[in-house]
């Protein structure tokens, strides 16, 4: 009788240990789950998207709280809006980015100065249905016509920026941004239709400028952002 109390008694020590053990790991888990959350917050944003056109785009992503000095934002942006031009057809387009951001040492609770470089990687692609041209390399007195092709230009761009984060109250933000870089074009033209090649127009479609997409190969140019992100921050 003495041995069974005593086996029984056994039993109930090792299942209040392996209790006891399961709930310090859960509570352990819950405050490191907790912990991450309020590291991290998901930021939304409106954005213009240069397909073929301007057409108003939707940005959102998260960003992580490193440390107080440090943060590192992933974003997606996809259009909301269709192109109404009847000029093209099969439009695919979507963005990508990241930025990491190094936050300035003068910082009041509410406000908060940063400077950040940002990278981004679109992915364009449409086709292009109706008489239209394009440049090729080495060869501007001429241009090739077309009555349809399918043109491919992703854009990987990347700028410095300098924001101001306005804290509202423990979970709400607002980011304003500016900054400046560079975006590179690779262009490519396939399964072209119809092509010949004729003597360049007078004057550049649009303008004086000519288009980025117009180049049958890649190209650079300047890079100008300006923005605003909402944020809410996930924690308590």
């Amino acid at each position: 009788m003495l041995m069974l109390k005593k086996i029984i008694n056994l039993r109930y020590q090792k299942q209040l240990l392996i209790s006891a053990l399961l709930f310090v790991n859960l509570s352990a888990h819950a405050q490191q789950d907790s912990f991450l959350l309020q590291r991290i917050s998901v930021v939304i944003s409106p954005a213009l998207l240069s397909s073929y056109n301007i057409v108003a785009g939707l940005q959102t992503g998260v960003q992580y709280r490193f440390n107080e000095k440090w943060s590192g934002v992933s974003e997606i942006a996809f259009p909301v809006q269709n192109s109404n031009s009847l000029r093209i057809e099969s439009v695919r387009y979507l963005r990508i980015g990241a930025e990491i951001k190094r936050f300035g040492n003068n910082n009041m609770r509410r406000h908060k100065r940063y400077f950040s470089l940002q990278t981004r990687y679109a992915f364009r692609r449409w086709q292009e249905v109706s008489d239209d041209y394009y440049y090729e390399r080495k060869i501007l007195d001429s241009v090739v016509f077309y009555d349809k092709a399918n043109i491919k230009t992703p854009v990987l761009s990347m700028a410095l920026k300098l924001g101001l984060e306005f804290h509202l109250g423990r979970r709400f933000m607002i980011d304003w941004f500016s900054g400046a870089g560079a975006r590179t074009i690779f262009t490519t033209y396939k399964k072209v239709e119809g092509a010949r090649r004729e003597l360049k127009p007078l004057r550049a479609r649009g303008g004086f400028v000519i288009s980025a997409v117009d180049y049958n190969y890649t190209v650079t140019r300047f890079h100008y952002v300006s923005g605003f992100r909402l944020g809410y921050s996930l924690g308590r």
